[in-house]
């Protein structure tokens, strides 16, 4: 440890020789490769490039280990700014590599160690590196864990997969996290048994004079925990530490360390409660005078050259970290902009999101060209009307657009494009921006398909405001599209398939951020009592009293939703299943004429199924209703990004029937809850009906219990938590 006389006088500021900084900068490591290493992630170090780092921060600065600079930093000194070199996680490259390259220039550092680590319970990472070096072949094709056909052949293609995993498990429940990685490790036949990291290594550390710091038990990210899972990982963490090694554990240093996404006000309270005397973060900015020691900034000059490394320095040094304490004062202004095509998966996932969110989080406005009661939220402020939809009645562009259609393919359809812009999409941009004016938000949160949300975009791109896009569809591939990947400071795919898809696409790992959407806890059963099941244009299902089994495919009336499919499969077993009632519960949306459903009336005629299959329309407050099916059916041909009603149904003690692509495969993961089929093909449909029926007859009410069958990652107040956490990530400029 150092104290003021060890401070040398002489060298100077040789960086930037005009500025002498007042701040102190602090350095964060993982893990360091050897040279012809490699598979460690974007969190690992070559060993060149940390020796480099190390001679420049040994040129450069002062170092001394966190404890030393909390002690040290508004008292006089002279020469060389004063740094701090820490380490998060716990590898064995610490014992080796790292620490000789320490001592070889005279510098302390301060090492963070997850104390799991220290009883052969390595940190998930470690366990998911061990998976993936075990991999053999080209591709990883796992449906459940979102991957198909992930490429898995270069060096760095397995670096990219292992960066985009790790992403993936990083932002979990603890839980789901460890049964992710439990599959895992199963799939590859092994687990890593130890993470090569000791109590003597530790001790052989302190003997150095480095300092340890805690880094809780298990890696979590504090967001994703409960209070007393959180408190229990800080504080314990401490204890176990300071019996081990004898002395007084100071700081602590947050899993990931990002402010408001990663930690929250109420974390920094249980660090302070716990004893420690300091905490570091992850966030642009140095250690001042007004830096609360309880989230000290870290960051690394990644750079390669002399003057690369000097730039991020002294750029690190304007920035002013903002605390998290400090952000929980502000109330957050967020527009929402849903410019959806009818009331669908997205309508209701945002409806529901909105009344979850606590009054306090957020002051919430809302862009909607549906009426869809978003006022009744206690957080709303305002409603506003708008909508790309709102013009195609407009008789002049049906006109222009009718003529063109006429003309030869590649003209007519680039001027049905340039209508559409001119009629549809440019009004409506300007209403936006409009809206924007007189509400001012902090963050636009687009909810759509991000095609549907371009305009949205763009105006908070004119504003410079951050902008949050929910992606609930394939990521479009049309280049000219390209543009699109810039635009938003952070992409909430709603599925593992969705998250892969992004990166495919070309979305950086680092704006992405996977967040099931949500939904509300499940109402009670109500044994055989059921009602009438009747919506608009629909002739009525009546099934009070009914004890029959029910299957219901529910959703809107599309093509690719899969209801001709559907028919075809009941064509094939209704003979074999004469007392299931069979239902097609949805409507068209409002931009599509009947067109689809006669199609369907007339091929249920054709094939004698009248009286089968009973068209209900569409039922108000279905989610709630669905408690009296038996079986809830999906049959998209097209890849379903989430599909809320597989969700919904598994919260009421459906069991569920849907196609193996798409995210299906994420939530249907033994017969308990469900069963898939191949997509496309009717014959696998009935077979999959027919397991379903049969399962459900030998249920009894307790296997039909709701809660046992929502998984935990859609838990709405979950849901909600992580959402307004990625909204106060956006406005402070973080990364996912």
């Amino acid at each position: 440890m150092i104290g003021n006389e060890d401070i040398k006088a002489g060298g100077g500021w040789k960086m930037i020789p005009w500025v002498q900084p007042r701040s102190v900068n602090l350095f964060v490591f993982h893990s360091v490769e050897a040279k012809g290493q490699t598979g460690g992630g974007s969190w690992s170090t070559s060993e060149s490039l940390f020796q480099d780092q190390l001679d420049f921060i040994a040129e450069n600065f002062q170092v001394a280990t966190v404890s030393d600079v909390i002690n040290l930093r508004n008292k006089p000194r002279k020469g060389k700014p004063l740094a701090c070199i820490t380490f998060d996680d716990g590898d064995p490259s610490w014992m080796g590599l790292v620490r000789s390259e320490l001592a070889d220039r005279d510098l302390r550092a301060t090492f963070y160690v997850a104390t799991n680590q220290i009883f052969d319970r390595p940190i998930w990472h470690d366990r998911l590196r061990f998976c993936l070096n075990a991999i053999r072949g080209s591709k990883i094709d796992l449906p459940w864990l979102g991957t198909r056909n992930l490429p898995y052949a270069s060096v760095n293609e397995k670096l990219k997969a292992a960066d985009s995993l790790a992403r993936l498990m990083k932002y979990q429940a603890p839980e789901v996290r460890e049964r992710m990685l439990c599959k895992l490790e199963e799939f590859v036949g092994g687990r890593c048994e130890s993470s090569g990291l000791s109590v003597l290594d530790l001790r052989a550390l302190v003997s150095d004079g480095h300092e340890i710091g805690s880094h809780t038990k298990s890696h979590p990210i504090l967001t994703h925990c409960s209070d007393s899972f959180a408190e229990n990982e800080i504080f314990e963490s401490k204890e176990i530490l300071s019996d081990l090694l004898g002395q007084k554990i100071c700081s602590f240093s947050y899993p990931n360390g990002k402010p408001g996404l990663d930690y929250l006000a109420k974390h920094v309270e249980m660090v302070r409660k716990a004893g420690y005397e300091s905490a570091v973060a992850t966030a642009r900015g140095g250690l001042l005078s007004s830096t609360s020691v309880w989230e000290i900034p870290r960051f690394s000059p990644w750079g390669r050259t002399w003057f690369s490394k000097r730039r991020q320095v002294f750029i690190n040094s304007l920035f002013r970290s903002k605390s998290v304490e400090q952000q929980s004062g502000e109330r957050l202004r967020i527009l929402f902009v849903e410019n959806g095509s009818g009331f669908g998966g997205a309508v209701v996932a945002l409806q529901s999101l909105i009344q979850s969110i606590p009054d306090q989080s957020l002051s919430v406005g809302v862009v909607a060209g549906l009426d869809c009661n978003f006022k009744e939220a206690s957080c709303v402020e305002s409603v506003y009307s708008a909508s790309t939809h709102s013009g195609e009645n407009n008789s002049v562009f049906l006109f222009l657009s009718g003529v063109a259609r006429k003309l030869p393919r590649l003209v007519g359809k680039g001027l049905v494009g340039r209508l559409d812009d001119l009629f549809l999409r440019l009004p409506y941009f300007l209403k936006l921006l409009s809206i924007v004016v007189r509400f001012r938000p902090h963050v636009i949160h687009g909810n759509n398909e991000i095609v549907s949300n371009r305009e949205a975009m763009l105006v908070a791109r004119c504003m410079r405001i951050p902008y949050v896009q929910h992606v609930r569809g394939p990521f479009p591939k049309d280049t000219r599209l390209g543009y699109l990947l810039n635009g938003p400071s952070i992409f909430l795919p709603v599925s593992r398939w969705l998250y892969f898809s992004c990166i495919e696409a070309g979305v950086s790992v680092s704006r992405l951020m996977h967040i099931y959407d949500g939904v509300p806890k499940s109402s009670k059963r109500h044994g055989n009592k059921r009602p009438e099941l009747c919506g608009s244009q629909g002739d009525g299902a009546d099934v009070q009293g009914c004890g029959s089994p029910i299957v219901a495919m529910v959703g809107m009336l599309v093509p690719w939703k899969g209801q001709e499919l559907f028919i075809d499969a009941v064509g094939i077993i209704f003979r074999s299943l004469p007392h299931v009632k069979f239902l097609i519960v949805g409507a068209p949306p409002a931009y599509m004429n009947g067109e689809y459903k006669d199609r369907l009336i007339k091929k249920v005629q054709n094939l004698g199924l009248e009286g089968i299959i009973t068209f209900t329309g569409q039922i108000e407050d279905v989610a709630q209703k669905m408690s009296q099916f038996d079986v809830v059916v999906s049959a998209s041909i097209d890849p379903e990004p989430l599909g809320l009603v597989m969700i919904e149904a598994m919260r009421e003690g459906c069991y569920f029937v849907g196609p193996d692509h798409g995210a299906t495969a994420e939530f249907i993961d033994s017969r308990d809850r469900g069963v898939l089929f191949k997509s496309g093909s009717a014959q696998a449909l009935a077979e999959a009906l027919e397991v379903a029926i049969n399962y459900r007859s030998f249920t009894d009410a307790n296997t039909r219990d709701a809660a046992k069958n929502l998984p935990i990652e859609v838990d709405m107040a979950t849901h909600a938590a992580r959402v307004v956490a990625v909204h106060e990530a956006a406005f402070v400029g973080l990364d996912a």
